[in-house]
């Protein structure tokens, strides 16, 4: 029992130590999986941002605190549940807050209006955490995410609030709720929209890549100091960078010795052509 406590207790540190490999555009995806692989102290960008979705205390506190004041009065319910779901993706541990503040509601008397609304809720959170079975009936619904793909080659995987699909799965989602919808890749800067389905595909994202340039010399897009300072950069097998590595700055004479150089050169040479036919004479009187 001991060792299985100390296992979970240390896991999250461990898990935080871990180094985030970035994808430098033009390396080869596959050789890119073959490194992951074969460093288990490494972890992908996209598998980062899997980790930093599933962490928001301040959101599951107060869909908690909902829970905890929950009253047959269902319209506070519904407003904070807009609220909640509008400010950032919902983590796992909220949506089964969702799940449940939904169902309970439900089974209170409650006008078709309020029941439209928190069906929308419970059927939204049903569907993402796949979890038991349903209470209520929900619409079967698809949407086909590699629509998403023939838009945006960049995108590898899509999340939806904070689970993860792969960009040819079929997924279990209505193409008229709003979802936080985050498309990622490891060699791109994420892009986040809260909308339907049919919203997302109509926007025109512009995508940035995360690294510029090559192994001797590049730089990185602003992704701030926590995950630069744990990034490397994937170039090929032979060639794996730290993103804060910064080159080493130049001297001053070093930048310019071109420059310094040529005027040399040119003084010195100015100098020569006026001392021609010239008779040097040096006074040596003052050193005695």
């Amino acid at each position: 029992m001991l060792k299985v406590f100390l296992i979970f207790l240390f896991a999250p540190v461990t898990a935080l130590a871990q180094t985030v490999l970035l994808q430098a555009p033009g390396s080869s995806p596959s050789s890119y999986r073959e490194y992951l692989k074969a460093h288990p102290e490494m972890i992908s960008f996209v598998a980062s941002i899997q980790e930093r979705l599933q962490k928001n205390p301040f959101q599951e506190k107060k869909l908690f605190q909902l829970a905890d004041s929950f009253t047959e009065n269902v319209d506070p319910t519904v407003a904070q549940l807009k609220e909640i779901q509008s400010e950032g993706p919902l983590t796992l541990l909220s949506l089964r807050y969702m799940r449940d503040l939904s169902e309970k509601s439900l089974a209170l008397k409650i006008t078709a209006a309020q029941r439209q609304e928190l069906m929308h809720f419970y059927c939204k959170s049903s569907a993402l955490l796949g979890e038991g079975p349903e209470i209520y009936k929900c619409p079967a619904q698809i949407v086909m995410l590699k629509h998403i793909a023939k838009l945006y080659p960049q995108v590898e995987k899509v999340f939806v609030e904070s689970r993860l699909f792969d960009i040819e799965e079929t997924s279990p989602l209505s193409p008229k709720t709003a979802y936080q919808w985050t498309l990622v890749s490891n060699t791109h800067k994420p892009i986040s929209f809260f909308g339907t389905f049919e919203q997302l595909i109509n926007q025109r994202f512009t995508f940035e890549n995360q690294i510029e340039g090559s192994c001797e010399a590049f730089s990185t897009a602003q992704l701030g100091m926590d995950l630069i300072n744990r990034s490397a950069v994937y170039f090929s097998d032979t060639c794996v960078a730290r993103a804060n590595t910064l080159p080493e700055k130049k001297s001053w004479f070093a930048e310019n010795k071109t420059w310094v150089y040529t005027a040399g050169a040119i003084l010195l040479g100015g100098l020569a052509y006026s001392m021609k036919d010239k008779k040097l004479v040096i006074d040596t009187s003052a050193f005695h």
